[in-house]
């Protein structure tokens, strides 16, 4: 496979959780855990001076279970895809980075050559304004991968306990610099399963085939990922969610798998005149095991013009062959 091609990045991850999803069982059953944002916006201030801002942000890890009680926990097994920020440096949107993450220097150096060259040929409005030295891939390493650097659990109604939230998978740029370079990628994804804390199955006096979860508010939520991701957002943003909203559950069961869905368009402002405008969420529960098979998320924050952008998390039981998957993936 040549990471040189357009859309190569796209189609290794695509590949990746395919792997993981249809391969049949081979030595253990684990979890993936992944989640996506991403955010663009580009204008005039005072109808004078541009601006051009863009924002991808991307992180996974395998996980191993074990079971305790009446909890299920979480630990961390191996990097998924190498987790990446993909962002503009200035304000006028003359520079970029990648920074990229993963066990191997010669691995985080050609996917973010991949990851750069396939955003400049699909952004053309943001990257003709780009010089060729000002596109800039920054490899990160780590330090260790303890079975601890990545640890939660959920308990057997599926409810994440926030406060065994963990991470100490800490990238580090691995070349020379005369300040910190950040990245928070994993930090940030340990912190946004907080959103998987609501609970999702219905109460004993509502309806199993249809329910509401009522006053979701997202503030806090909002600012501590945005806060851990960005020091502008640290320095300059305050997320708050203007009024709460409700969002109505319809599930379905086969087979002793009950498939849950929810589903709202809130349309309520979290920051300037930015509002969430879709909220989505989705779990496979099996009943017996009292267990999640598969949850996922997606939210929707968009603003005036095209403005704004999505985010999306999703925690997935699969079939985890790390030798195959590496082989088919060179």
């Amino acid at each position: 496979m040549k990471l040189s091609s357009c859309g190569a990045v796209k189609f290794k991850i695509l590949v990746c959780l395919l792997l993981f999803f249809s391969f049949p069982l081979y030595s253990q059953e684990k979890y993936i855990l992944w989640y996506f944002m991403k955010g663009k916006a580009s204008g005039k201030i005072l109808f004078i001076i541009p601006f051009r801002v863009y924002y991808e942000n991307f992180a996974s890890v395998i996980l191993e279970t074990e079971n305790e009680g009446e909890k299920v926990n979480f630990y961390f097994y191996d990097i998924g895809f190498p987790g990446y920020l993909l962002r503009t440096i200035d304000f006028m949107g003359h520079e970029i980075h990648v920074r990229i993450a993963s066990p191997s220097i010669k691995e985080s150096l050609s996917l973010g050559e991949a990851i750069m060259k396939e955003w400049v040929e699909e952004y053309p409005e943001f990257s003709k304004h780009i010089k060729l030295e000002k596109r800039k891939v920054l490899p990160f390493g780590f330090k260790e991968f303890g079975k601890e650097s990545f640890f939660f659990s959920i308990n057997r109604n599926g409810i994440l306990d926030t406060s065994s939230l963990k991470c100490e998978l800490k990238p580090y740029y691995l070349w020379p610099a005369r300040e910190e370079i950040p990245l928070a990628n994993y930090d940030a994804l340990i912190q946004a399963l907080r959103l998987f804390a609501r609970p999702f199955l219905p109460s004993s006096n509502e309806d199993g085939e249809g329910w509401v979860d009522r006053g979701i508010d997202l503030t806090y939520e909002f600012n501590l990922i945005g806060r851990i991701l960005e020091q502008v957002i640290r320095d300059f943003v305050v997320f708050k969610q203007n009024k709460k909203f409700d969002v109505p559950y319809k599930a379905n069961e086969n087979n002793g798998i009950i498939y849950i869905r929810g589903e709202a368009t809130p349309n309520v402002e979290i920051w300037s005149g930015y509002r969430i405008t879709k909220y989505i969420r989705e779990v496979e529960w099996d009943k017996n095991n009292r267990t999640i098979l598969r949850e996922r998320m997606r939210m929707e924050m968009w603003g005036k013009k095209g403005r704004g952008g999505y985010g999306e998390m999703e925690l997935r039981k699969i079939n985890f062959d790390k030798k195959r998957i590496e082989e088919t993936l060179e």
